[in-house]
């Protein structure tokens, strides 16, 4: 489903956009998990798992530059995951110790049965 132009002056039925924000809700939900599942094999191995030779069970052949690299970029991700989902402290971006669930509004738009 694409809008019809950047400005979303498009025509859509309520059916369309339902579908839409359905659609994105999901998809943002499945990448958070892959981000979770991901961070935690990150966290379960040594760089040298990763690094040519090491014989871990991680994939080999990484410079161990790009391997702080990786597990620095997917901390980060992990970290928006849980201020998403609301498991985190928003203090460092709002000035305050109160977690917020990002998921809130969007639970009740997922419809029966979405989670």
């Amino acid at each position: 489903m694409a809008f019809a132009n950047a400005g979303g002056t498009g025509t859509l039925t309520k059916g369309q956009l339902d579908a839409q924000m359905s659609n994105i809700f999901n998809a943002l939900d499945a990448l958070f998990a892959q981000v979770q599942a991901t961070q935690a094999f990150f966290v379960a191995n040594v760089d040298a798992n990763f690094t040519a030779g090491a014989g871990g069970p991680g994939p080999t052949g990484y410079a161990s530059g790009d391997v702080t690299t990786m597990k620095s970029a997917m901390s980060d991700l992990d970290q928006l995951r849980q201020i998403y989902q609301g498991g985190s402290s928003q203090s460092t971006l709002r000035g305050n110790s109160n977690a917020y669930d990002y998921r809130t509004f969007t639970k009740l738009l997922w419809g029966t049965g979405a989670h």
